[in-house]
């Protein structure tokens, strides 16, 4: 194409395909090696921007507590941990526990069940178990064996049927392990379990 007949393209197209920039642009070797111009950088834009602090804060979450230790919220049920179990009385040997569960605690008592008289054979065991007696006509030993509840401590191990307890608890219990609401509470009851 002439000189005359691009320039008049150039003028009326600026069609830069037919090389109507007669200077062009010097390469940037910042382009050529992966390194980004200033003007390349991202700029932030105020429309992104805006609004990111306006968020309404999360609604509280709703628990009401239902007769079955869980709560529905809006991620679903949930379980609340509670104390659980069936309290008893015998075998807790501690006697706050004893007594906060409404039983009946008491130190150095003779329990079991008593072996009687007409079951001991010998003379000597007869004569030692409190309530009996040798009958040296019949060979054999009478009468009625003492209950080992009503046996002192000192005599307990002395009367058959018997063993010490150093620590007894007795009775009925007045609560529940649901009535400890605290966990450590909970855990000295031996038959209750927080969970």
């Amino acid at each position: 194409m002439p000189v005359s007949a691009r320039l008049l393209a150039c003028l009326l197209f600026g069609a830069a395909s037919i090389g109507c920039n007669p200077h062009p642009a010097p390469a940037d070797p910042a382009h050529d090696f992966g390194i980004a111009a200033p003007g390349d950088l991202a700029r932030p834009e105020s429309a992104d921007m805006a609004g990111q602090d306006d968020d309404p804060p999360p609604a509280p979450i709703d628990m009401a507590l239902g007769p079955d230790m869980t709560t529905t919220t809006d991620m679903g049920p949930v379980h609340v941990a509670s104390c659980t179990g069936t309290l008893t009385c015998a075998g807790n040997h501690i006697q706050s526990s004893c007594e906060e569960a409404g039983c009946t605690f008491a130190r150095d008592v003779c329990i079991g069940v008593v072996a009687g008289c007409f079951s001991i054979t010998d003379e000597l065991n007869c004569n030692d178990q409190k309530g009996c007696a040798w009958d040296n006509t019949k060979s054999s030993c009478t009468g009625t064996a003492t209950p080992c509840d009503q046996v002192a401590i000192s005599d307990c191990l002395l009367q058959i049927g018997c063993d010490e307890d150093h620590f007894q608890c007795s009775g009925v219990p007045t609560k529940r392990c649901a009535d400890f609401t605290i966990p450590a509470f909970c855990g000295l009851e031996h038959d209750c379990v927080w969970q």
